[in-house]
């Protein structure tokens, strides 16, 4: 955990810098394929979720979008600016299924110290 929480301070840390130049990022097919492959799954949990409002649907629809986040949070074929907003909202929408959502509690609340260290707005 601290490793992450690491690598994603020297990430932002770096995609201040590389804003300024524009950065650029490599897409790889097989990242992007399976990112939207589990936002395929979390829209159908999601969808369930809301058609079934019970503990189970709400927990399996969280935990997908949770991973979501992560992995979006992660993805190298993103550029930063894209995929901690992304995370960060996803992150914000588990919070508002489960306010109990400690995963997504502790990310929302690093990623937006980490846009405050670095004095750079907290994207809505």
């Amino acid at each position: 955990m601290k490793t992450r929480i690491a690598l994603l301070v020297c990430v932002l840390s770096i995609a201040s810098c590389a804003v300024a130049q524009g950065p650029t990022v490599k897409k790889d097919p097989k990242e992007l394929a399976a990112l939207s492959k589990l936002e395929k799954q979390r829209n159908a949990a999601k969808t369930q979720y809301f058609k079934h409002e019970n503990a189970t649907t709400r927990q399996s629809f969280v935990t997908l979008n949770d991973h979501l986040a992560n992995d979006t949070m992660m993805a190298q074929s993103l550029s930063p600016r894209e995929k901690y907003t992304k995370a960060l909202r996803l992150y914000r929408y588990s919070l508002k299924v489960d306010p109990h959502d400690a995963e997504a509690s502790k990310w929302v609340s690093e990623i937006e110290r980490i846009y405050k260290s670095m004095g750079r707005p907290i994207p809505k």
